[in-house]
C-alpha cells in the first residue's frame, strides 16, 4: 500500500474531502422558493411572422405572444403597441416570454392606459448556447433581422416606434449587447437582462463563445439603458458576480436588492417571478413619455424610473419624485397634534379615525438626539413624514403652518408582517439647514386598519460598532453586543473586513425579554459598491442565523468602503447579537466560484502523471503504476512556481500587449484571486484523480460485462444485426481495432468530431478491460509461479541448517527457473540493439489507462458539441461549425496505431524528451486554461500527438549486453510493485 499512497496522497485526499463538503453545502444551499407563479388570464397564442432569414434559418422563428381578442389582430399583423424582444439563453424557449408579456398586457387594460407593450420571443430551438458558443453567432444574426423585421409592422400607424426593448434571459442578454454595439444608435432603447454572464461564461468550452465575448465593447451606446438583473444565491448556474455590466451608468441590482421583491431566486425561476415581474412592468410602464406613447427618449429619464423600481423606492410617485426635495407639501394642519415624551417609544394608532393625527419629534441639538430611524407599519399614507417649525399656539400645543417633505428619504423596508416604510435622518442636520425648524412630524390620515410606528432617536456613534471579524478556521461564536438598548430599533454592525466573496459568517440575533409574541426583527447585508443588499427575518418561529456573505468581492475602486449589516430590531424585545466563522459555508462559497478551475487542474495533474511514467520508462525500462506515476511525479512544488513566474512574466504590458493574457490575471481583475488559490486547486485535483484511478481501476472488473452487453444491443439496433452476430462483430473489432479508429475519423469528417470522441470513449474503455484481464492473468501465474516454487522441492533438514550466506546459490536457481520460463515467451531472435522488446501486460496496461484519462478529458470538454449536433440533425446531420472537429478528428488518428499495435514499446528513445514537452504542456494549461478552459483540446490533444508519434518513429536505444541483461524480469517488477 505505501507504494501507491504516502503523506502527500493522504493530504490530498483529505482537501479532496473539505472539497466534497462543500460542493454538497453549495447544492442544499437554497430556501423555500418564495417566488409567486404569474398567471395569463386568457388562453396565450404564439403567432408567428415570417421573414425572409427564415429559409437560411429554418431552426429559428419570431413569434409574437397575445391573448383573448388580441390574437386576431396579431394574425393579421397588426401591431399598435410599444414593441418588446425576448432572447431566450440556454436551452431558453420563446414561451418565456409568456410572464412579463401576460403581465402588462393585463396592466394596459385593467388601468385603462393610451398605450400597451406588444411582447415577441424568438424560437432559438432550445438551443445550448451557454456551453457551445458556435450557436451564438446564427442567434445574433437571426435576431439583427428580427428587429427590423417587428420595426416593418408598424410601418403604416400613426405612431410609429423608432426603437425596439430588448428583454433577455441568461446567455441571451449577451447577444443583446452585441446587438446594441452592432444596431444604429438609438435603434434599442432598453436592455433588460435576467441572470445574464456580461462579464463572461461560467464555462468557455470553445473558441467562439471565446471570440463572441472578445467582440463586445466596455462602452455602451449613450442613448441606450441597461439593466442587469441577478438571482442572487440561488442561482446556481451564473455567479452574481459575472452579471454585472462594466458600463458605468449601468444598473446592476440582485433580486435581493429589489424593493417588495426581496428573495432569490433561481436561473429558471427568475424569468416567472411574480414579485420581479411586477417590478419590471412598473419601470417599463413608467419609462413611457405620456406625449409620445413611446418609450422615452430621455435615458436619464428612463434610468431614474428603474433605479425607483429596482434600487430606491420611497413609497412615492417616481414622475413626482423629482418635486419633493426642499420642496413646500400643500397639506393642512387639521388635526390632532401630539408630542410624545421620551427617545424611544411604540405609536398605535387605532383604526376608522375621525381626523388626521400629527406626531412630532422635537430637534434638539444635543448628542443623544441627534439621529431618528422611524418605522411606520401599515402605512398607506405616501405623504407622510415633514420637517416644519411648530410657532402658531393650538390650544396646550403649538403646530405647524408650512411643511418640508421628507418621505422622498424614506424607503420601502423587507417585512415579514405588514407593510414597512423606515426613514432615517440626522436632525442636528435638519436643525444646520433651517434653524427655524423645530419638529419632524409624522402625519397619519384615517384609515381602517392599525397604524403602528417605532420611534428611535439616538447618538449614531452609540449605535455603530465597527466588527473585527473571527478568524475563519476559528468555530468559536464572538459576542458582538450583549444586550441591545431598551426599545432600540436601529443598530449599525460595520464589517470591513469583509470583502472576499469566498467569505462566510453566521449571524446570530437572539431575542430577549420579549413582551410581545408576534416579533419581527430584520438584519439586512448592505453593501456600499454594489446594489447586492440581502436579509434575514428573525421571528418567533424562525430563530436561524443569518448567512453574511458577499455575491462580488470588493473592488478595487472601493477599497475604503465597508460593508454594514443593518439591524432593525422590534422595539418590544432586547436582543443578544453574536457572530462566528462557518466553514461548510466557506467550503459551499470556493466548491461555488473555483469548481470550474478544477478541470483544468485534473488535466494538469494527468499529464504529469503521464510526464512520470515516461520518465520512469526511460530509466527503468519498464512503465510505472498509475498510482505510483501520481504518487511520484505530481509534486505541486516545481510546476506551480513555474506557473506563477510565467503568468506574472506574462502579464507585464509588453506581452500582455501581444500575447493573450494569463487567466490568473483575469481572475484577479475579477477579484477573485487569491495565494493560496492555485496549490488548494491542485492539490485537491490530485486527490480526485487518485479517486478516479480507484473508480476506473474497479470498473474494468465490475462493469466489464455490463459495458460489453450495452454495445452489443446497440451494435444491434444500429446496424440491425443479431446480437450473437454482433458479438462477432465485436470480437473481429477487438482483434483490428484499427477498423473502429477508421469509422471514428469518418465520423469526425461527417457528424462531428465529438461523436467519434464519445464513441471512441466507450471503446477505449473496452479496450482497457482487455488489458485488465491480460493484467490479471499475469498477476495469477505469477502467484502460481511462487506458490509452485514453495512446495516444488522440500528443503532437508542440513539444509535448512546452513547459514544464510549459503541461502544464496538456491535463490539464484529460482531466478534462473523464472528467467528460463520468460525466455520461453520471447522471441528467439530477440536483439535490443534492433528491435522492440515484447510489450508486458502491466506495461500496457498502465500506459494505457493514463491515456484514456487524457481521452475522457477531451471527450468532457467537447461534449456540448455532441448535444448540439442531436439537438440539430433534423436539420443537418453535420455540425457546422464544429468546435471539436480537430480534436475529434486528431484523437481519432492517433487511435489507428495507439490500439491497433502494442504499446507502449519500452526500448524506443526519447523518453525524457516526450515527459518534458508534457511538462511544459501542464504548464500552459495552468496558464491559460482554467477559464478558457477550450485551450485544453490543444494541450491534452498535443500530448497524445507527440506520444503517438514517439511510439510510432522513435528509434530503439541502443544498449550495451550488459544492460540488456539488467532489465528486471517480470515477476521482479511485479513483485516490487506490488510490495
Amino acid at each position: 500500500m505505501s507504494s501507491v499512497i504516502n503523506g502527500f496522497i493522504i493530504f490530498s485526499l483529505i482537501i479532496t474531502l473539505f472539497y466534497f463538503v462543500g460542493l454538497l453545502t453549495f447544492l442544499n444551499d437554497y430556501g423555500e422558493n418564495k417566488c409567486e407563479m404569474t398567471y395569463m388570464f386568457e388562453y396565450p397564442q404564439y403567432v408567428k411572422i415570417a421573414q425572409e432569414i427564415d429559409e437560411k434559418y429554418p431552426k429559428y422563428g419570431l413569434y409574437a405572444y397575445s391573448e383573448g381578442s388580441l390574437t386576431a389582430d396579431s394574425r393579421n399583423m397588426y401591431f399598435t403597441g410599444i414593441p418588446v424582444l425576448f432572447i431566450p439563453g440556454n436551452a431558453g424557449s420563446h414561451r418565456q416570454a409568456r410572464s412579463l408579456a401576460s403581465v402588462a398586457l393585463r396592466k394596459a387594460k385593467n388601468a385603462r392606459l393610451p398605450f400597451h407593450f406588444d411582447h415577441f420571443g424568438i424560437d432559438v430551438n432550445n438551443e445550448f448556447s451557454g456551453l457551445n458558443g458556435a450557436v451564438l453567432l446564427d442567434q445574433f444574426e437571426y435576431a439583427n433581422c428580427s428587429i427590423y423585421r417587428i420595426l416593418d409592422l408598424y410601418k403604416e400607424r400613426k405612431n410609429q416606434p423608432k426603437s425596439v426593448i430588448l428583454y433577455a434571459h441568461s446567455v441571451g442578454g449577451v447577444v443583446a449587447r452585441r446587438l446594441v454595439e452592432t444596431l444604429p444608435e438609438g435603434l434599442i432603447s432598453i436592455v433588460l437582462t435576467l441572470a445574464s454572464p456580461h462579464r463572461r461564461i461560467p464555462l468557455t468550452l470553445d473558441s467562439y463563445i471565446y471570440d463572441f465575448y472578445k467582440a463586445l465593447n466596455d462602452t455602451k451606446p449613450s442613448n441606450t439603458t441597461f439593466v442587469s438583473v441577478t438571482g442572487g444565491n440561488d442561482d446556481f448556474l451564473v455567479p452574481s458576480f459575472l452579471t454585472s455590466l462594466t458600463y458605468p451608468d449601468a444598473i446592476n441590482v440582485a433580486t435581493t436588492h429589489i424593493p417588495r421583491t426581496w428573495l432569490s431566486a433561481d436561473h429558471i425561476c427568475i424569468t416567472w417571478c411574480k414579485q420581479l415581474i411586477l417590478a419590471l412592468n412598473r419601470a417599463l410602464f413608467d419609462s413611457v413619455d405620456p406625449k409620445t406613447k413611446q418609450i422615452s427618449t430621455d435615458p436619464q429619464f428612463r434610468k431614474n424610473m428603474f433605479r425607483h423600481h429596482l434600487v430606491h423606492h420611497n413609497g412615492l410617485n417616481p414622475l413626482l419624485r423629482d418635486g419633493y426635495p426642499n420642496s413646500k407639501a400643500n397639506i393642512r394642519n387639521h388635526g390632532d397634534w401630539i408630542e410624545p415624551l421620551g427617545r424611544q417609544y411604540v405609536v398605535n394608532v387605532p383604526p376608522r379615525n375621525s381626523s388626521p393625527k400629527f406626531y412630532m419629534l422635537r430637534l434638539l441639538d444635543q448628542p443623544q438626539h441627534e439621529a431618528a430611524t422611524v418605522v411606520a407599519l401599515n402605512l398607506e399614507t405616501v405623504d407622510w413624514a415633514f420637517v416644519c417649525g411648530a410657532h402658531i399656539p393650538n390650544d396646550k400645543t403649538r403646530v405647524c403652518e408650512e411643511f418640508t417633505h421628507l418621505s422622498h428619504l424614506s424607503e420601502l423596508s423587507p417585512s415579514h408582517h405588514y407593510k414597512r416604510r423606515a426613514l432615517t435622518v440626522n436632525m442636528r442636520d435638519l436643525m444646520k439647514t433651517n434653524p427655524d425648524w423645530t419638529h419632524v412630524v409624522l402625519r397619519v390620515l384615517p384609515t381602517d386598519e392599525t397604524v403602528i410606528f417605532h420611534v428611535d432617536i439616538y447618538n449614531p456613534s452609540e449605535r455603530q460598532q465597527v466588527v473585527e471579524l473571527p478568524h475563519m478556521l476559528s468555530m468559536k461564536r464572538q459576542t458582538l453586543v450583549a444586550q441591545t438598548p431598551e426599545k432600540a430599533v436601529h443598530f449599525e454592525l460595520v464589517v470591513p473586513q469583509l470583502y472576499r466573496v469566498m467569505q462566510s459568517y453566521q449571524l446570530f440575533v437572539e431575542s430577549m425579554n420579549c413582551t410581545y409574541e408576534m416579533r419581527q426583527a430584520t438584519a439586512t447585508l448592505k453593501v456600499p459598491w454594489g446594489h447586492q443588499n440581502h436579509h434575514k427575518f428573525f421571528i418567533h418561529d424562525d430563530d436561524g442565523p443569518f448567512h453574511v456573505r458577499l455575491y462580488e468581492s470588493r473592488p478595487e475602486w472601493a477599497s475604503n468602503q465597508s460593508a454594514v449589516i443593518e439591524l432593525t430590531l422590534d422595539p418590544n424585545c432586547r436582543y443578544k447579537v453574536s457572530i462566528r466563522s462557518w466553514f461548510p459555508g466557506i467550503m459551499g462559497q470556493m466548491a461555488r466560484l473555483y469548481s470550474p478551475l478544477l478541470l483544468v487542474n485534473v488535466a494538469a495533474v494527468v499529464l504529469m502523471t503521464l510526464n512520470a511514467q515516461m520518465r520512469h520508462m526511460e530509466d527503468n525500462r519498464d512503465c510505472s503504476f498509475f498510482f505510483v506515476a501520481l504518487k511520484e511525479g505530481v509534486k505541486p512544488y516545481y510546476i506551480l512556481t513555474t506557473v506563477k513566474l510565467v503568468s506574472k512574466f506574462l502579464s507585464v504590458k509588453p506581452f500582455i500587449n501581444n500575447f493573450p493574457a494569463p487567466d490568473r490575471l483575469v481572475m484577479s481583475q475579477e477579484g477573485n484571486d487569491f495565494f493560496l488559490l492555485p496549490l488548494l486547486a491542485y492539490i485537491c485535483s490530485v486527490g480526485i484523480v487518485w479517486l478516479l484511478g480507484i473508480v476506473l481501476s474497479v470498473s474494468l472488473i465490475v462493469c466489464e460485462t455490463t459495458v460489453h452487453k450495452l454495445a452489443l444491443k446497440f451494435l444491434a439496433k444500429t446496424v440491425s444485426f443479431t446480437v450473437s452476430w454482433s458479438d462477432y462483430v465485436m470480437s473481429a473489432l477487438h482483434k483490428v481495432p484499427c477498423v473502429v479508429a477508421a469509422v471514428l475519423v469518418g465520423l469526425s469528417l461527417t457528424t462531428t468530431g465529438s461523436l467519434a470522441l464519445c464513441v471512441g470513449t466507450v471503446f477505449y474503455f473496452m479496450r482497457l478491460t482487455q488489458h485488465s484481464q491480460d493484467y490479471i492473468e499475469e498477476l495469477l501465474w505469477y502467484y502460481l509461479r511462487k506458490i509452485g516454487d514453495k512446495f516444488k522441492r522440500p528443503k532437508p533438514k542440513e539444509e535448512k541448517e546452513q547459514p544464510k550466506k549459503e541461502e544464496k546459490p538456491s535463490t539464484s536457481e529460482e531466478s534462473s527457473d523464472l528467467e528460463d520460463l520468460l525466455e520461453k515467451k520471447e522471441p528467439s531472435n530477440n536483439n535490443n540493439n534492433n528491435t522492440d522488446a515484447e510489450t508486458s501486460a502491466h506495461d500496457a496496461m498502465f500506459f494505457h489507462m493514463t491515456i484514456f484519462f487524457v481521452w475522457c478529458l477531451v471527450t468532457i470538454i467537447n461534449v456540448p458539441s455532441v448535444l448540439t449536433w442531436a439537438h440539430n440533425f433534423k436539420y443537418s446531420t453535420t455540425l457546422n461549425p464544429d468546435p471539436s472537429f480537430l480534436p475529434g478528428l486528431i484523437m481519432s488518428i492517433c487511435a489507428l496505431p495507439l490500439w491497433q499495435f502494442d504499446w507502449p514499446k519500452i526500448e524506443r528513445r526519447g523518453y525524457k524528451g516526450i515527459g518534458l514537452f508534457i511538462n511544459v504542456l501542464a504548464v500552459a494549461s495552468l496558464i491559460y486554461a482554467p477559464i478558457s478552459i477550450f485551450r485544453l483540446n490543444y494541450t491534452l490533444t498535443a500530448a497524445v500527438v507527440v506520444v503517438t508519434l514517439q511510439q510510432l518513429a522513435a528509434p530503439n536505444r541502443v544498449l550495451s549486453a550488459g544492460a540488456a541483461r539488467e532489465r528486471p524480469n517480470l515477476y521482479e517488477m511485479m513483485k516490487a510493485k506490488l510490495e
